[in-house]
């Protein structure tokens, strides 16, 4: 009794100690509820959890965001009670993994133990500036109860600790910077601009509690850097408006120059940046390793920068709460240059559309007078946009007119501005001035889908009052229009399922006319996509890449299907792409001043396509081709790694291409490997500038389009699909010599034509692999000591006999020069027999010798006057070469002698145990010796083989009556034998069993060696 009181007063002592320490922390609560999740529970203060993914949470926000500046502290009242032990972990992060990211996050366990609540106290390391807003337990035991009375934690207060702005400076420490577009992180934690990156590749700030940033007045950054490889080196940072696509309003800080290996302090200006309507706030911060206005410079690749504190100097203002758009309604933006060349963004308040009737609406904008850095009041604003706010539902717009003081562009009726180049999957009706955006469905909508002016004036006008021309906007804007909520109905913004032209069951894929809807069940197979890239004026060329559009329409490329008239043929006609031109050219220009790679496709599903894993074949005829020397077009099979960023995404070794330059046939074939990642696609891509639509630019027409995918074999062209190029890998198959043979696409075993046909003049004509060089086994997809089924496709043409043409490989040791064996021995063990032109499917054996290293195919043509095709060749793997057929065969046994029962030699032991044994199956043999009895036991010697065939297996069996034989170890009738064998016991090849009797004493009892084929 005295020792218990004495517990109690020291238990009550420390507690009162535990708690008021607490008192030296600026803020503390006690956690007033626990959410559960995964399985987990809580009764009457008892909780438990099924395992690691189940736990609590803190049902409660009100504390949050807590800041560790300094030390924190965690207190626990809790108890186990079955009186053992028992862990708790708490896990503090910046934010629910349900709201985004669960980073920068940092944890601490509390161990319990006794079935008396007892207060425990964790220290809660200093974290600097970060914040959390989500405090997850776990019990780290599965099905443990503990009871926990309260839970207090004790942190910064965050009022005191964080106030954005100059006033108390922003850290963002060396480790929350994430590379992206091909930039990298080294090892060594140092920034790396890799020459294999894209010019636009850089560095974000991940530390989100940092931003937003505003600079009503100027600013600063200051942070700490190295040159580790002591090579000069520089960087500059950017301010965003959002992370892109809605980076805009942009600036770049001027460039720091780092020099040297020590770690220094640098420091660079932020320029003022205030909005045109309000303080502009910046909620991305990026860097970039480089001196160019823009992006990086290749001057500065491949050499790492230490970087560590990052302080960003702002001012203090308030970011004011945001208001959401109104459920319909319109806006307008201008813009000194069209996306992406956008420097200054000017934008209207959202005006709400509320009524079906016609009404006028006026909305205005003060003067710009230079806000906006580089971008002065006299610059001329070109491209005005318009968005609508609510989805699915259209609105009429008309009658728009821009006043900018004095200068009015547009009006009433036929003198509207009109926004007719739509983007992103927003949808107009020329006619009737009805706008419509459609719910985004990452497919042919966005949510920053919206219309660009459209210059309506006629070819040739260049004295009308056009906004696009860049007009100063130094004086107070207006802008009036009529507008009103409209029935009218719009086609449902399309989907498209390339998977659907796949048919898994025969391989083809339906390159047909895009007949489906494009909705729900009935998807487009046809997509459409375009690449942008800077124009290089010199000659026209593909520049650096700009950005990616996804067009709504097919036609919209442009891409069309007709019937050729009298064959009834399906043409698929591609021309240069018109839509937007006005809005992509500059004034007096013929053509446009972009490059776009218009690409019209056939995608499948990324990691689980049909076409993943196979051989793709593509082939079409060119009817017709009018296209101006400047344009390109390709027809291509590609697959991209979706991990990889940039252009490099596309996967070289399994991709395609053959461009289509002139009338005639095309066919390309590439094999698709399997990935996670990988999307494969088919298709055309037609290159060049955006044209005019009224100077005719020519175009390409293709029939007798037709696709399909096949098992991929592990030879090399073995659908001859690519033997009649004149390119790689046409250099694969060749002619032996004096051989007369023709590699074409005018015949085939299916859809996708490709054959080898072979003259036979003298007998012995043939054509050889890899030509007549020897390759690795594996290039076959073969390994040394198997045995493989080779299958392929054979017709006839000749007529003069009945035989066809045989395969036959050749084997090499590791010198590459001596012949190890070949496969038929005699070709005329394959004396094939078919139908003269049918293609009709063979197949021969082929067994690969333990040391062979390298091997040559070679396929032989039939008997003089013969010609014999070949087509799709493909290796299947059948089993280990040493099998019992083939000891069989090695010991001179055929017909029923060969058997696994069969006894040629009459000893006794039949071909199978003479395998196990290891003796000849042609003469007699003995077979147990040795037998030796004690009490109990019996023992027994046989010879064994050291290279038992790997389907041959034994197993010993003991019998009291020769009849009923028992497995070694099972009971019959009360008696149980074990046997045991020892190999190589006395001597090497002899095998010792011993068979142990127990339970019921038997009169007598025999054992034997059982053998079998598997």
């Amino acid at each position: 009794m005295i020792r218990s009181n004495t517990l109690s007063t020291a238990l009550i002592a420390f507690i009162m100690f535990l708690f008021s320490s607490l008192s030296s922390y600026s803020a503390e609560f006690t956690v007033p509820a626990w959410g559960e999740w995964g399985g987990a529970s809580s009764t009457n203060g008892v909780f438990q959890s099924p395992g690691a993914e189940a736990g609590f949470y803190v049902d409660d926000t009100s504390n949050y965001p807590l800041i560790f500046s300094q030390d924190g502290q965690i207190t626990v009242n809790a108890s186990v009670p079955d009186d053992s032990s028992a862990t708790l972990r708490f896990v503090f992060e910046y934010q629910s993994a349900n709201l985004g990211t669960t980073e920068p996050s940092f944890e601490v366990t509390v161990s319990i133990s006794g079935s008396t609540v007892t207060t425990y106290t964790e220290t809660l390391p200093s974290q600097g500036s970060n914040t959390y807003s989500n405090v997850v337990m776990f019990i780290q035991e599965a099905n443990k109860q503990v009871n926990i009375q309260d839970v207090q934690i004790a942190y910064d207060d965050p009022v005191s600790n964080y106030v954005p702005g100059i006033e108390s400076t922003t850290v963002i420490e060396g480790g929350h910077w994430a590379a992206f577009e091909g930039a990298e992180i080294n090892e060594n934690g140092h920034l790396v601009f890799p020459a294999s990156a894209n010019f636009w590749a850089g560095f974000e700030n991940t530390k989100a509690e940092t931003m937003p940033f505003t600079f009503n007045d100027e600013g600063s950054i200051s942070f700490q850097a190295a040159s580790p490889s002591g090579q000069d080196v520089q960087v500059r940072f950017k301010f965003e408006a959002e992370p892109y696509p809605n980076n805009n309003p942009e600036f770049f800080t001027d460039s720091v120059t780092i020099s040297g290996t020590e770690v220094a302090t640098y420091t660079v200006d932020v320029p003022a940046f205030a909005s045109y309507n309000d303080v502009q706030t910046f909620n991305s911060l990026l860097l970039f390793i480089g001196a160019e206005t823009g992006f990086g410079q290749a001057g500065y690749r491949d050499i790492p920068v230490q970087l560590d504190s990052v302080t960003v100097y702002d001012d203090a203002y308030q970011v004011p709460v945001a208001t959401d758009p109104p459920a319909n309604g319109v806006r307008f933006i201008f813009q000194d240059q069209p996306y992406p060349n956008t420097a200054a963004s000017l934008e209207t308040d959202w005006v709400e559309i509320d009524s079906y009737d016609a009404t006028t609406y006026t909305v205005t904008l003060p003067a710009y007078n230079g806000e906006f850095t580089g971008v002065s009041a006299t610059t001329g604003f070109t491209n005005m946009l318009m968005y609508l706010s609510g989805n699915d539902q259209a609105v009429l717009i008309r009658d728009v007119e821009l006043s900018i003081g004095s200068t009015t562009f547009g009006g009433a009726n036929e003198d509207t501005l009109y926004f007719g180049n739509v983007f992103a999957g927003f949808d107009v009706n020329e006619s009737t001035k009805t706008y419509y955006f459609p719910t985004p469905n990452g497919q042919s909508s966005h949510d920053y889908a919206g219309a660009a002016l459209k210059d309506t004036r006629e070819q040739g006008d260049t004295t009308s009052p056009w906004f696009g021309n860049g007009t100063p906007m130094n004086e107070p804007i207006t802008i009036t229009f009529v507008a009103a909520l409209s029935n009218e109905s719009f086609e449902p913004a399309p989907l498209y399922d390339g998977e659907s032209a796949f048919d898994i069951s025969d391989g083809s894929i339906n390159t047909g006319a895009p007949t489906e809807t494009g909705v729900q069940d009935d998807e487009y197979r046809w997509s459409a996509w375009v690449t942008q890239h800077e124009l290089v004026s010199s000659d026209e060329s593909k520049g650096d890449w700009i950005s990616d559009i996804f067009w709504k329409r097919v036609q919209d490329l442009p891409a069309t299907w007709s019937t050729e008239e009298g064959t009834g043929d399906s043409i698929l006609t591609l021309k240069p792409n018109t839509g937007q031109f006005d809005a992509w050219s500059d004034a007096g220009e013929t053509d446009g001043k972009f490059y776009l790679d218009q690409i019209l496709r056939i995608e499948g599903d990324e990691g689980t396509s049909a076409l993943l894993g196979k051989t793709v074949n593509f082939s079409g005829t060119v009817s017709s081709y009018t296209l101006d020397a400047k344009y390109t077009v390709t027809a291509f099979i590609n697959t991209v790694d979706t991990s990889i960023s940039g252009a490099s995404n596309v996967l070289e070794d399994s991709s395609v291409s053959v461009e289509l330059n002139s009338a005639g046939d095309f066919l390309i074939s590439v094999d698709i490997p399997e990935g996670e990642n990988y999307i494969p696609s088919l298709g055309f891509i037609l290159g060049g500038r955006n044209a005019n639509p009224d100077v005719p630019r020519g175009d390409i027409q293709i029939k007798n389009i037709v696709a399909n995918f096949t098992p991929t074999s592990s030879i090399t062209d073995a659908h001859f699909t690519n033997a009649h190029l004149s390119t790689p890998p046409s250099s694969y198959w060749s002619a032996g010599l004096g051989t007369f043979a023709q590699f074409d696409n005018t015949d085939g075993n299916g859809a996708i034509k490709g054959q080898a046909k072979i003259t036979s003049t003298t007998g012995t004509n043939y054509i050889v692999s890899n030509g007549g060089v020897a390759e690795n086994l594996a290039d076959f997809g073969m390994a040394a000591g198997n045995i493989y089924n080779l299958d392929f496709y054979m017709k006839r043409t000749g007529t003069i006999t009945t035989d066809m043409g045989v395969a036959e490989f050749t084997f090499y040791e590791s010198d590459g020069t001596t012949v190890v064996s070949t496969e038929p021995s005699a070709l005329s063990e394959y004396n094939h027999a078919g139908s003269d032109g049918t293609w009709t499917q063979y197949t021969q054996r082929v067994i690969v010798p333990d040391n062979a290293v390298k091997a040559v195919l070679k396929l032989y043509g039939g008997s003089v006057g013969t010609q014999i095709a070949f087509d799709d060749l493909s290796i299947a793997y059948v089993s280990p070469a040493d099998i019992f057929e083939i000891w069989a065969s090695d010991n001179g046994l055929s017909g029923a002698d060969a058997a696994f029962n069969a006894d040629p030699d009459s000893d006794g032991i039949p071909n199978g145990l003479e395998n196990f044994l290891g003796t000849a199956p042609d003469s007699q043999s003995g077979g147990m010796s040795n037998i030796a009895y004690s009490t109990g036991s019996l023992s027994m010697q046989h010879s064994k083989s050291s290279n038992v065939s790997s389907d041959v297996t034994a197993s010993y069996l003991w019998s009291t009556d020769l009849n009923t034989w028992i497995e070694s170890g099972a009971t019959y009738n009360g008696t149980s034998v074990t046997i045991t064998a020892q190999d190589d016991t006395p001597s090497a090849g002899t095998t010792t069993a011993t068979a142990t009797v127990s339970g019921t004493n038997a009169d007598t009892v025999f054992i034997k060696v059982s053998v079998s084929n598997d």
